[in-house]
């Protein structure tokens, strides 16, 4: 079948659009002409800059975990508000007073809580302060008043149930629990750790119950 003059002068042209589109699309898949001095390198960016640098090109500043070695405070819970001591209690097992505090780091410090049954409640929380738990049996619910729990057995339960209530709720919380050891009496077993006296009363005067406090 013979050509139109038409058809002959088309093929050149579709030709030279092909052969555009391939020149163009070389271009893109080639990399970029790299300066002298400049070398691609296959280290990865964490050991070309270092950890530190990466996170400062980031933008992030990185805090290293502390290293320093934990502190031992003793406080004596008599007479003191439950409240307060707790939330004392809980800064120092965080580790919100030291400079280097970083939230998701274990860098508080130990506490030792002794005459935990002679703790204080400001108003009538020794009766409405209530609480529960359930067995997992039909009816099974429980509850017990503040007071019954400084006249039961374990009445570090209370103090132990305040400073747990004001930590952060996960894996680091418990850890940071581990910290906190509630003696009742005046006695415990970590006289060798050297623990620093904390004088609740000296830091604020409402620390203690109002009948109890230094005029």
């Amino acid at each position: 079948m013979a050509t139109t003059p038409k058809a002959q002068a088309a093929k050149p042209a579709k030709a030279s659009q092909k052969s555009a589109r391939a020149t163009k699309a070389a271009k893109t898949a080639s990399p970029p002409p790299q300066k002298a001095g400049k070398a691609e390198s296959s280290t990865p960016a964490g050991k070309r800059f270092g950890v530190a640098s990466l996170y400062t090109l980031m933008g992030r500043t990185p805090m290293p975990q502390a290293t320093r070695q934990p502190v031992w405070h003793l406080i004596d819970a008599e007479g003191l508000v439950l409240g307060r001591m707790a939330a004392h209690v809980a800064r120092l097992l965080r580790g919100k007073h030291n400079p280097s505090f970083t939230p998701h780091y274990a860098c508080g410090d130990k506490v030792i809580v002794i005459n935990a049954e002679k703790v204080a409640l400001s108003g009538k929380k020794m009766d409405t302060m209530l609480f529960h738990w359930h067995t997992g049996y039909p009816g099974g619910l429980k509850v017990r008043k503040a007071q019954d729990i400084l006249e039961g057995k374990r009445p570090e339960r209370l103090v132990i149930k305040a400073v747990e209530r004001m930590m952060k709720h996960g894996p680091l919380g418990r850890r940071l629990m581990k910290n906190l050891y509630v003696y009742t009496g005046e006695n415990h077993p970590h006289q060798e750790a050297k623990p620093q006296i904390i004088d609740m009363r000296a830091l604020n005067n409402k620390n203690a119950k109002r009948s109890l406090r230094v005029s």
